[in-house]
């Protein structure tokens, strides 16, 4: 098992945003633990804390100058990249150009899994000819997508199969794809998060972990108010998610897509550490 923490490429240079990213960017604001700490402090602090590298997000108009900027900055602070993160801009269409934009990069990195998003695809998660496309990307480059399931919102309530748990899995298994797990996302959705790591393990690749508390927000509204919270600080049964990990031995990612300062980061690394290591 590889700990990572999420981090975009606008959080280590100044990168063209869309629209949307902008967007996300005032409603979320700017990460708290790149806006208090240089990238060095934050690479340094969450080695010690045990994580393994990291899980980038490429934006939009991410350039390839912008890409080599910082490759070379992970490199000198010898921060491995295990997977790369479509752009946020797709909130419910990605083009074919941009996922073979994001293999590309992912080869570049020595990344091999590369996560898109369920809602992004759309219907294209029934297309047969699509999903070819998509597997013959993977052999050829020897990457994985491992596609992420949705939380429950207004942009995709139409979709359930972005969201709902049974559905989602049975879709990726019809069509043989490989699976990021987002811990939140689910427990939004209404799913059991251990219920749904045991019956679909052998499809999961990559784990986006977070804590969850219910709102009336993220209820009724369907916000994303108090998700992707700092381990611990929500209501999902966290110990007893790493512990299934610990007991089946999971060897994909636990990628940290938390929102929180570094510390908080931080200390959910070492929560993910004892839980999940031998003695």
């Amino acid at each position: 098992m590889k700990l990572t923490a999420w981090i975009s490429v606008i959080d280590l240079y100044p990168v063209r945003l869309s629209n949307i990213e902008k967007l996300v960017r005032v409603v979320f604001g700017e990460k708290p633990m790149f806006k208090d700490h240089t990238p060095e402090e934050v690479f340094a602090r969450l080695k010690k804390a045990g994580t393994d590298g990291a899980e980038l997000l490429i934006p939009y108009y991410t350039t390839d100058k912008n890409i080599r900027d910082v490759k070379g900055l992970l490199r000198t602070n010898k921060v491995p990249v295990f997977s790369i993160h479509q752009s946020l801009s797709h909130v419910s269409v990605i083009e074919l150009s941009e996922i073979e934009r994001l293999c590309s990069v992912a080869n570049l990195f020595s990344a091999r899994v590369i996560v898109l998003h369920a809602g992004s695809l759309g219907k294209k998660l029934f297309d047969s000819s699509f999903i070819s496309f998509l597997k013959q990307l993977e052999k050829k480059l020897d990457v994985i997508f491992g596609i992420e399931n949705m939380p429950k919102t207004i942009y995709y309530l139409h979709r359930r199969y972005t969201y709902k748990a049974k559905t989602f899995a049975d879709l990726l298994d019809r069509q043989k794809l490989s699976m990021t797990f987002d811990v939140t996302h689910l427990a939004q959705a209404g799913g059991d998060v251990g219920d749904f790591y045991i019956k679909n393990k052998q499809e999961i690749v990559n784990i986006h972990i977070s804590d969850f508390k219910e709102h009336w927000l993220n209820r009724y509204f369907l916000q994303q108010k108090y998700t992707h919270l700092p381990l611990g600080k929500g209501t999902i049964p966290m110990q007893k998610l790493l512990t299934l990990l610990k007991e089946t031995h999971y060897d994909g990612l636990v990628t940290m897509e938390i929102d929180g300062t570094l510390e908080e980061i931080c200390e959910s690394a070492r929560m993910i550490k004892r839980l999940t290591c031998n003695p």
